[in-house]
Order: C-alpha cells, then structure tokens, then sequence
C-alpha cells in the first residue's frame, strides 16, 4: 500500500472514530436532561446536564484543536526552514562545483614543460552522479 493510499485511510478511520464517539456522546447527553447547578467562578446557575456534556465535549474539542494546529503551525515552519536551507545547501554545492571545474580547466591549460619542471597541483577528485546532469 502507497504511502498516500495509508494517510488517507488513516484520516478516514479518524473521522469514523470521532464519529462514532460524538453518536454515543450525544446519545448519553440525551439521557440525561435533569437540571444540574453549575458553579461557575463568579456566577452559579442551573443548566440541563445535557447542556454541560455537550458544553464541555465541546470546549474539549476547541482546546484540543488549538493545540494540534499550533503544532502544525510549528511544523509547517520547521519545514520552510529546512527548505531554505536545502536551497542555500545547493547553491553552495554548485558554487563548489563551478571552482572545480575552473580549476580543472587551470590544471589542463598549463604547459606541459611546467609540468615537466616539477611543479606540483593540487589535484581534486570529483565523482559526478550521472544522476544530477
């Protein structure tokens, strides 16, 4: 199974939980519809129960998702950022690539009685993947 192919069932299999969860919720708030007294920091009242489950279920819901799209945030951001740094990777990489080749074109424009006299090169091996031309 592709890798796509999983992520979307695995996103499917989320929506059918929750769904599943939020049927047997909702059929227990249902049941329970007496008044409760909620106390509340500076205010008390008397609510259905089934207002407080749902209230409550819902407000879960809220702070959950907060947090799991400033996660995501933060990820989409550590991406970019490595994005940005495969980019200056490359541009080094071929910058390092261009001296290579000039001093490769040095090396073979010098004399061969140069050569002959001793002097001595550097010389810089580059193995070249076929792949990236």
């Amino acid at each position: 199974m592709r890798r796509d192919e999983m992520k979307k069932q695995k996103g499917q299999s989320a929506w059918i939980i929750g769904l599943l969860f939020s049927i047997a919720l909702a059929t227990f708030a249902v049941m329970n519809v007496r008044p409760v007294y909620v106390d509340l920091i500076f205010y008390g009242t008397q609510l259905p129960l089934v207002i407080v489950i749902l209230g409550s279920a819902l407000l879960g819901t809220i702070v959950t998702g907060s947090f799991a799209w400033f996660r995501k945030l933060q990820a989409r951001k550590y991406v970019e950022q490595l994005h940005e740094q495969i980019e200056a990777l490359n541009v080094q990489l071929e910058q390092e690539r261009l001296r290579v080749v000039r001093q490769d074109e040095v090396i073979e424009n010098e004399s061969p009685s140069a050569l002959k006299q001793g002097t001595t090169h550097d010389v810089v091996v580059v193995e070249r993947d076929e792949r990236t031309k």
